[in-house]
């Protein structure tokens, strides 16, 4: 279970060894909500800076976190070092070569140690030391190297990775690095140069078809997880290729020789599909396909309580479409999320009309079934997608009576844009599931200070919306639909034409 809270902390004991004030480094370190990107190489220094109380407090709860995770026999995967500093870091450490990394979807991205400079090997032993202090050893680590770009400037791949991997190793003998397979990585040179048996890829995209990918050869013999990302920056959407992953699991399992070494489920937020969270974690544990009519029947009566043959249909509805899809579902979210515009989205891969057959099903499970948390939730989420793929259909009607320049066909066709809107705001607001200000609440309850509280709900309130600075490349990237995020109240004005007033907390 990848452990990124806390990691803060490590840092800034880290640096202060390497001519840093506490200061220094909580002016570097992006808010919590833009921390996983900081630790991928991708930004720094978005909001904050960070109060030494929040540090503090977050070193403890991933105290708490990497504690649990082991008395259940887990193991917590801890960020490794890599050579992430802070900037000026060569001005301050006499002999370090230091190579900027440019820029990603127009954040700055912090520089990089080369790893095959002395100075990076006294860094990474003070790295370990401080994070083993706080949160004590772990036998899997994690770090991405050149991650969706970076400059190498010349570095010497191959000898740096195995300086990465020699300093893991001096400091946990035995300890496997973790690496996301996503884009160019991991690098060809990267496992030329190391030693592959105390490697492991976390492949997020063993259900791509454009393509079927070979991971036994694509990385050289590497051991790999078959993995899957079903959902971009958490997208509250319903799918998943779970009969891919039905076939193809079991398929590459039974190639001669492999080495796929067990599953990644690596969704960005993990508090919608739950269905395919349980398919795809059970598959571990199934000794070939099943047959997937009988699972979701079963699913159905495990949800609830009892057999039901609503349930049942509903989830049979549910099966036949958002997971029978075979193409990417990642992005595949509705137009009620995005910024106004006409802008395409990618295709749904089922027949919208036969999903919204689940909803009637759900209505009718038997009363004594539907006071669960599961089925109330359920009972929203299927409502919601229903609504959700009726924007696909509204959205391209609205886009051509604008351009046939139709006034009335305009007007009323967005006044039913904009009480649906509506509409899915309401319903959204009856399960404390979809409530962002429930999301707020809990981030403004971390603070210590007015101040520190504003900052907080503006780092979640840019992470679903303009993501820091409204950034092209990632502007609406982790859009959602929840209670105060799609919700407006509508005030017709003069004209017909309509005005909105955000209603989000």
């Amino acid at each position: 279970m990848l452990v990124y809270e806390g990691q803060e902390a490590v840092y800034q004991q880290t640096f202060q060894q390497f001519g840093y004030s506490a200061d220094d480094l909580r002016g570097w370190i992006p808010e919590p909500g833009h921390q996983p990107w900081w630790l991928l190489q991708n930004e720094c220094c978005v909001g904050g800076p960070m109060s030494q109380q929040l540090i503090d407090q977050r070193a403890g709860l991933a105290k708490n976190i990497a504690n649990q995770l082991q008395a259940l026999g887990m193991t917590p995967v801890l960020p490794g070092y890599y050579g992430t500093v802070p900037p000026n870091f060569a001005a301050k450490n006499a002999g370090a070569r230091v190579l900027p990394q440019g820029d990603w979807a127009g954040f700055a991205r912090p520089d990089w140690l080369d790893p095959n400079n002395a100075v990076y090997a006294q860094v990474a032993a003070a790295f370990y030391a401080a994070q083993t202090a706080l949160f004590g050893a772990s036998t899997m680590y994690k770090m991405d190297i050149l991650h969706e770009g970076g400059d190498p400037d010349g570095i010497d791949i191959g000898g740096a990775s195995k300086s990465i991997q020699q300093a893991l190793e001096t400091a946990h003998p035995g300890a496997i690095w973790a690496i996301l397979g996503w884009l160019a990585n991991p690098l060809p040179a990267l496992l030329n140069a190391v030693d592959k048996s105390k490697l492991l890829v976390l492949d997020s995209d063993s259900d791509d078809s454009a393509p079927e990918p070979n991971r036994d050869s694509d990385w050289k013999g590497t051991p790999y997880a078959f993995g899957t990302i079903w959902n971009f920056g958490g997208h509250t959407n319903t799918a998943a290729m779970v009969k891919v992953w039905n076939q193809r699991f079991y398929s590459w399992l039974g190639r001669s020789g492999t080495v796929m070494s067990g599953i990644a489920a690596m969704p960005e937020a993990i508090d919608n599909n739950p269905a395919a969270f349980e398919f795809f974690t059970e598959m571990a544990w199934q000794d070939g396909p099943v047959d997937v009519d009988t699972w979701f029947a079963n699913y159905a009566t495990a949800r609830y309580g009892a057999v039901d043959a609503h349930a049942q249909a509903a989830w049979k509805a549910i099966e036949n479409t958002a997971y029978s899809i075979t193409v990417d579902p990642r992005d595949a979210t509705s137009y009620f999320e995005q910024a106004p515009g006409f802008g395409p989205l990618n295709s749904l891969g089922y027949d919208p009309a036969a999903f919204a057959a689940a909803l009637p099903q759900l209505l009718q499970v038997a009363p004594a079934l539907r006071n669960s948390t599961a089925y109330q939730d359920d009972l929203v989420d299927v409502a919601r997608q229903v609504m959700a793929n009726g924007s696909r259909t509204l959205l391209p009607q609205i886009q051509s009576a604008y351009n046939a320049k139709d006034i009335a066909g305009f007007e009323r066709l967005s006044g039913q844009w904009m009480t649906n809107m509506r509409l899915l705001d309401q319903l959204l607001g009856s399960d404390s599931n979809y409530l962002f200000g429930s999301w707020l609440a809990g981030a403004t309850a971390e603070a210590g200070s007015p101040a520190e509280a504003a900052n907080l709900r503006y780092d979640i309130r840019s992470m679903v919306s303009i993501w820091a600075t409204g950034a092209a490349g990632v502007n609406d990237y982790a859009r959602r639909e929840d209670n105060g995020l799609v919700g407006a109240t509508i005030t017709p004005a003069a004209g017909g034409s309509f005005s909105l007033a955000s209603t989000m907390c």
